[in-house]
């Protein structure tokens, strides 16, 4: 399809929507959305001059999916090391697998909390996890995006699996 027909057809929908002809176009318009998007790329003065900014909706997507595999072997160290004193999984220690599933979960503990309306959101045990921290609302936030991304991988026990190089704000 040419530039000429897509901006045509673009201008009658936009006046006369159809839901039909509008799906008809969909492969047309990411091929000419992402030529958009790297001639914006390659010219800052152009891209300054335009009112409008082209992302791709997978760009975060993209970016989970470039990270390096899961080590099981670190995982199952740190499920042996708390196996019989779950307790001590909140206490701070220097294994980086350690910490970041803690602060994981942790952000999830805060996000449960929020919902169920207690007055505390951060428990005593976790409150060391993030030290300095005056606002738990950018943990709340991200504990509810773990919990969006382990349901859409099959549980609460995903969140153990998920490769460390995922940062917080996915």
């Amino acid at each position: 399809m040419d530039a000429t027909c897509l901006c045509n057809r673009l201008r009658c929908l936009a006046k006369d929507y159809d839901e039909g002809q509008t799906h008809s176009l969909i492969h047309a318009l990411n091929c000419h959305l992402r030529d958009l998007q790297a001639l914006l790329t390659q010219s800052e003065s152009l891209s300054r001059k335009v009112q409008y900014r082209v992302t791709p909706t997978d760009q975060r997507t993209a970016k989970v999916l470039t990270v390096e595999s899961v080590n099981p072997f670190n995982l199952d160290q740190v499920c042996e090391r708390f196996n019989e004193d779950a307790d001590s999984f909140w206490i701070s220690s220097d294994d980086a697998v350690h910490t970041e599933l803690r602060r994981r979960l942790a952000c999830v503990v805060i996000y449960l909390r929020s919902k169920l309306d207690v007055k505390v959101w951060v428990p005593p045990q976790i409150v060391s996890i993030f030290q300095g921290q005056q606002n738990y609302a950018e943990l709340r936030h991200s504990g509810r995006k773990y919990i969006k991304i382990a349901q859409k991988l099959g549980g609460l026990g995903s969140l153990l699996w998920l490769p460390s190089e995922i940062p917080p704000s996915t």
